[in-house]
C-alpha cells in the first residue's frame, strides 16, 4: 500500500513595494510554524522601493518541504491591479482569490477559467474609514487570509504572530482591523 502524498498548499500575496505584503507573508508564514506546519516563505521586490511589483510566497504542509518554490497558487492575495495582471494565470484551478478592491479594479477574463471562489472587498478604503490610515489594510487582508485557511491555521496562532512581529506598536489598531477583515468574510463557503 502506498502512503498517501502529503498536500503542499502554495499561497501568493502580491502587491506594491509600500503595501506590506511582504510583512504579511512573514507574520502569515511564522503563524503557520506555530501551528506546528512545516513552511517556507520567500519574497520577491520590484526595484523600486516603493510602487514596484512585490510578491510574499509561502508553501506550506504537514509534512517537509522539499522544493523552496511554490509550483502552483492555492490562494492569491493581490492588494493592487498589477498583481492580479502578473500573477492571474499562475493560479491553480479553483484557487482562492482574494482582491483589494481599492486598487484592483478589472479581473483579468483568465480567472473566469481558473476559479470561481474570489473575494473582492475594499480592504484599503476600509482602513481609511475605520483608522484613517491605509496602513492596516495589510493586516484586515490577513484576516481575511485567516478566514480562508482556517483548516490549516487557527487564528489564535496568527494573532499571536501579528502581536510578536509588530511588538505593542499599533497593538489595539492591528487587533480590530485583523478582526475586521476576520468578520467580515464569515460566511464563505470556501477555505483550503
Amino acid at each position: 500500500m502506498r502512503a498517501k502524498k502529503a498536500r503542499i498548499y502554495g499561497i501568493r500575496l502580491g502587491g506594491i513595494g509600500g503595501q506590506g505584503n511582504v510583512a504579511l507573508g512573514i507574520i502569515f508564514a511564522n503563524a503557520m510554524a506555530k501551528a506546528g506546519r512545516w513552511v517556507i516563505q520567500t519574497q520577491s521586490h520590484g526595484a523600486q522601493v516603493r510602487g514596484g511589483l512585490t510578491k510574499s510566497d509561502i508553501i506550506v504542509s504537514e509534512h517537509p518541504i522539499d522544493y523552496p518554490e511554490v509550483e502552483s497558487i492555492d490562494l492569491l492575495l493581490c492588494l493592487h491591479q498589477v498583481a492580479i495582471e502578473a500573477f492571474a494565470e499562475d493560479m491553480d484551478g479553483n484557487a482562492i482569490l482574494i482582491l483589494d478592491t481599492t486598487y484592483v479594479h478589472s479581473i483579468p477574463l483568465v480567472v473566469e477559467r481558473i476559479t470561481r471562489r474570489i473575494i473582492k472587498m475594499p480592504m484599503s478604503k476600509l482602513s481609511v474609514k475605520h483608522f484613517n490610515n491605509e496602513m492596516f489594510a495589510n493586516t484586515i487582508a490577513l484576516g481575511v487570509l485567516t478566514r480562508c485557511c482556517k483548516n490549516i491555521v487557527d487564528k489564535e496562532y496568527v494573532i499571536e504572530a501579528l502581536k510578536e512581529h509588530f511588538r505593542n506598536r499599533f497593538e489595539e489598531e492591528n487587533e480590530r482591523a485583523f478582526a475586521l477583515g476576520y468578520e467580515s468574510v464569515a460566511n464563505i463557503p470556501f477555505s483550503l
